[in-house]
């Protein structure tokens, strides 16, 4: 009984390929993604959405504060263009036309979103023809003061008499499409009204609203209050004389870099209504996105101006449309997404395929569990179960029975308790094979002569097996004991064993008696002849009374001593034929104390033709006396006249000088029979072949002879061994142990009393 194994294969689920899984998840598990995926988008579209506003707000933030900052730069500018030109007329005295033009383009030249400085003069009504005059003769060109037919930018007519005017005397540059607008009585536009009444009353400056060019663009004047010295005075209440600076809010705006940006921009006077015509000052038009793109949000920005003197509002919004988003982040989002639910889709596979493998498992278990109960069951081995600290953990129902105590009783009591060996003839007590196999984790077998004593006392050859069990670690955490009564066993393979012993005694039997008719039928002639002798003296000696009878006076003595001859002749032919009857029959063995030397005169007897006809010298030298061996004695004769036989076949290429030697010795424990022959011997290969079955050195021979003698001679506990003689030829030599006791019987050679002499 061999150990158990510590790892038993088991049979492994194939798990399936991944396309294979994709397309066999149920249709719920897609469903149950696509809305996982859906949900996901949302919520991570609705943030990414928050975050795109946010930073597109930022960015909006960021560059409407710069737009702010530049703007402001700019109109500081202007008040300090207007300031340095109020401080030159009011440093110098009689500046010409000349003067101011060079200084107003210098400023120009380093303000270029200025787009015109000009002057305008006070001039009472009364004094409007000198002054128109003087400006005639000045600028070499007529000069009237002049107004607008109508709302601006309408044709310019000249002005009606009035009480006051402050026409423009100087525009810088000078571009041909303002030239019409001098001599334009500023006092009375509409546009320009309010602020110079402003800045005549306040001496600061002050911002029109805005109006339209007459050579186009939308703009505004910035007007202060100056001081002129040493020009014509054209009016009796002072030389209040008026610097202004027109704005045009689209140069000033282009200055900024503004046509790439599709902003809304606009600008407003916040002192007015918007609802006011003058109140707006820029607008680029830019309400909707260009092209057929879809508005998201719009983003608007609104703050007045830090400039004291120049009360405009900025306002500015931005319509984001989906080309100013950033994508990007979404799609990594989507991307993620769509990994998450495709890894969700995994992780419900991968939980699909645990249970599955799990129930499968579990079934697999179960039914192991079940295999192994019903085979520890049914099993007609004793198995029993216990833990590291020995006790019994699970008894088999054959254990119980051998052992003689219920699983119920044996389960947690010590398995020496319920397992008591003893060893039968043993010199030293073994292990305990428990304690041995728990100490060192290895199968421990039960020794050949263990007994195990049952409940009752009665005891049982075992055979059995101490295995370990261990944990996923590796550890001893117990083991099994597995054992089987062989006493039936043994009786069984006793039975088996005499039954095949007594097959081949039968075998062998049937084999030697084919072997002596074989022999007789090679010892034909020489039988014929040696019955044939006795016939034909019975026949001489019955004639010969047969005529002493017919004698007148016939010789009674003479007669009765042919009679006796005739009676001894017919006994010596039936003792022949006796013998061959025996020697030819088929019969069982028979062992009895024999003499070997008696056995060797039958046997002479026996071939004592084929001798003579071979002319062979026969020199036996045999042991007198000679003890007695147990042997059954027609097999030992067919053993002698085997070897008999195969030495003159031996010797026939040295006819007739061929010899055969028969010689018996006898030891305290054996007799020796020894037959030879003065042949060519033996060879090495045939010495080691001699006795093997079917080999033979004769041309018609079988190769049974010498196997059938061997198995004669051992079947009666002797041997037999083939040799060279030192003087050349083989010698064959048996040995057979001397018998124990006489026989009461040793009559089967007794019956021989042929003698044979050389």
């Amino acid at each position: 009984m061999g150990p158990l194994k510590k790892n038993l294969p088991r049979d492994r689920p194939e798990r399936p390929r991944l396309g294979e899984a994709l397309r066999t998840l149920p249709t719920r598990y897609w469903l149950l993604a696509g809305a996982v995926w859906l949900v996901m988008e949302l919520v991570t579209g609705i943030g990414w959405y928050k975050l795109e506003h946010q930073r597109l707000q930022r960015k909006f933030v960021q560059d409407t504060e710069e737009l702010y900052l530049q703007l402001s730069q700019r109109f500081d500018r202007n008040e300090g263009v207007l300031n340095g030109l109020s401080a030159l007329f009011g440093t110098f005295d009689r500046l010409s036309f000349e003067q101011v033009r060079r200084f107003s383009a210098a400023m120009l030249r380093l303000n270029p979103h200025l787009y015109t400085i000009e002057l305008l003069r006070r001039v009472d009504g009364k004094e409007r023809a000198r002054f128109e005059a003087d400006m005639s003769a000045e600028i070499g060109r007529p000069f009237h003061i002049r107004d607008f037919a109508g709302k601006r930018p309408a044709p310019l007519r000249d002005a009606p008499p009035r009480d006051l005017y402050y026409p423009i005397t100087l525009i810088e540059p000078d571009i041909i499409a303002a030239r019409p607008i001098i001599g334009l009585d500023a006092y009375h536009d509409s546009a320009l009204r309010d602020s110079i009444t402003a800045a005549l009353t306040s001496g600061v400056m002050v911002p029109s609203q805005g109006f339209t060019q007459i050579e186009g663009g939308r703009s505004y004047a910035f007007s202060k209050i100056i001081e002129t010295h040493g020009i014509p005075h054209y009016s009796s209440s002072g030389s209040d004389s008026l610097l202004m600076l027109l704005v045009n809010t689209e140069r000033l705006l282009a200055t900024l870099g503004l046509d790439r940006n599709q902003d809304h921009i606009a600008l407003w006077h916040h002192q007015l209504p918007k609802s006011h015509p003058g109140a707006l000052l820029y607008d680029n038009g830019r309400l909707a996105p260009p092209g057929p793109m879809i508005s998201l949000f719009t983003l608007k920005y609104s703050r007045n101006l830090s400039s004291r003197h120049q009360p405009f509002e900025l306002t500015v919004s931005r319509t984001i449309t989906p080309v100013q988003l950033n994508m990007l982040p979404f799609a990594l989002l989507t991307l993620t997404n769509l990994t998450a639910v495709f890894l969700g889709v995994l992780f419900l596979l991968q939980r699909a395929e645990h249970r599955r493998v799990a129930r499968q498992a579990t079934a697999e278990l179960f039914k192991s569990r079940e295999r192994a109960s019903v085979t520890l069951q049914a099993i007609n081995d004793g198995v029993i179960t216990f833990g590291i600290d020995r006790r019994i953990e699970y008894v088999n129902p054959m254990a119980s029975a051998l052992s003689g105590v219920i699983e119920a009783e044996a389960v947690g009591r010590l398995v020496d308790d319920v397992v008591r060996l003893r060893y039968d003839f043993a010199q030293a007590i073994p292990a305990n094979p428990f304690t041995l196999s728990l100490s060192t984790g290895h199968a421990i077998d039960l020794a050949d002569n263990s007994l195990m004593i049952k409940a009752n006392g009665e005891e049982l050859l075992l055979e059995g097996n101490v295995s370990p069990l261990f944990d996923p670690a590796g550890n001893v955490t117990g083991a099994v004991f597995a054992f089987r009564n062989m006493g039936p066993v043994r009786l069984r393979a006793r039975a088996a064993l005499e039954e095949s012993q007594r097959r081949l005694r039968e075998h062998e039997t049937h084999l030697a008696h084919v072997a002596r008719l074989h022999t007789m039928g090679e010892m034909a002639s020489g039988i014929a002849h040696e019955i044939n002798q006795p016939l034909t003296a019975i026949v001489n000696y019955n004639q010969a009374a047969l005529r002493l009878l017919a004698d007148e006076e016939p010789e009674f003595d003479t007669i009765r001593h042919a009679i006796r001859a005739t009676a001894n002749q017919a006994q010596r032919a039936g003792e022949i034929i006796k013998r061959l009857r025996a020697f030819v029959s088929r019969q069982s063995t028979q062992r009895a104390t024999l003499d070997l030397n008696r056995l060797i005169s039958d046997v002479l007897a026996l071939a004592d033709f084929d001798l003579r006809s071979a002319a062979v010298t026969i020199d036996t030298d045999l042991t007198e006396p000679l003890p007695l061996v147990e042997a059954d004695s027609i097999q030992m004769e067919q053993v002698v006249l085997n070897l008999l036989r195969n030495a003159l076949d031996a010797i026939k290429p040295i006819e007739p000088w061929g010899r055969i030697f028969i010689r018996t010795r006898a030891s305290a424990k054996h007799v020796q029979l020894e037959v030879g022959d003065n042949g060519t011997g033996l060879n090495t290969e045939t010495l080691e072949s001699l006795f093997h079955p079917f080999f033979t050195t004769k041309s018609s021979g079988m190769g049974l002879g010498l196997t059938i003698c061997q198995s004669i001679v051992e079947s009666f506990e002797g041997s037999i061994r083939a040799s060279n003689r030192s003087a050349g030829g083989a010698l064959f030599t048996i040995e057979i142990p001397v018998a124990s006791r006489p026989s009461a019987d040793s009559s089967p050679n007794a019956q021989s009393s042929l003698p044979y002499s050389t």
